[in-house]
């Protein structure tokens, strides 16, 4: 049983509301994005003989794929690779409990309306800011950090107009400690601007990079640069990393671009 992942927002769409974006393409096709990318996570498993569940850590590579209708029906598919343990004593432990599955691979079919998310994000920079931190404010996190990872999950998860992906750069490009950097380039070697913030009492860094033209986001990743007592890595440890393909218009949930 997965009981935490430490990764940015994009690691787990599972099946989250998207997009009015669907609306600016004809009925009988489909939004398209594949996400690709390496996560940590963190497990308990049963072991033998015991009630008791103990925890194993490990690393994995995962791609997510993702179909949107206009009608809000669609298909979400994502299937993990094969996992990296962080330690020999966790591998260790995932052997006793029996080698239990670690990879969640699942597609699923969304009949009409079950991916339509109801929610309207102003164009207007002031009032997006303040939606973003109403947002933000409910997740008893600190408001700066909480901001940036709303940002960032609603820019990923299709949930918006592409109009909006310039305003929501600026809500995060605005945000105090958020530091900007041009001409930079993704894992996929795409150049882009960078927006990075760092949390200083979690210890995490996080770098979104972003098309200069379109303001799509190109890929995000979250090092961690201070020791934390549930993991006993060296730091700067990375987190997680994900890259995201610029969505396309498809005829059905078996076409990709």
């Amino acid at each position: 049983m997965q009981t935490s992942s430490i990764a940015s927002f994009s690691a787990a769409y599972g099946s989250s509301p998207a997009s009015n974006e669907a609306s600016t393409f004809k009925a009988g096709s489909y939004l398209y994005r594949k996400t690709e990318g390496f996560v940590l996570n963190m497990y308990m498993v049963q072991l033998p003989n015991t009630s008791k569940a103990k925890e194993i850590r490990f690393q994995a590579p995962y791609t997510h794929q993702m179909w949107l209708g206009a009608d809000g029906s669609g298909r979400i598919q994502r299937i993990d690779g094969k996992p990296e343990f962080l330690s020999v004593q966790d591998r260790a432990v995932w052997e006793a409990a029996g080698k239990p599955s670690l990879s969640p691979n699942f597609t699923i079919d969304h009949k009409a309306g079950e991916l339509v998310d109801s929610t309207v994000l102003p164009v207007d920079q002031t009032l997006l800011t303040q939606a973003i931190h109403n947002r933000a404010k409910q997740n008893n996190s600190a408001i700066e950090s909480g901001m940036f990872d709303e940002t960032l999950s609603i820019l990923v998860t299709l949930q918006t107009k592409s109009e909006l992906n310039r305003p929501l750069f600026e809500v995060m490009a605005n945000i105090p400690g958020v530091t900007r950097s041009e001409n930079v380039t993704d894992r996929q070697g795409r150049a882009g601007i960078s927006l990075n913030y760092t949390d200083s009492q979690t210890g995490k860094q996080t770098r979104v990079i972003f098309d200069p033209q379109t303001y799509n986001v190109l890929s995000d990743e979250v090092v961690l640069l201070k020791r934390v007592p549930e993991l006993n890595v060296s730091t700067p440890f990375l987190l997680s990393w994900t890259t995201y393909s610029v969505p396309k218009v498809v005829a059905s949930t078996s076409d990709v671009p």
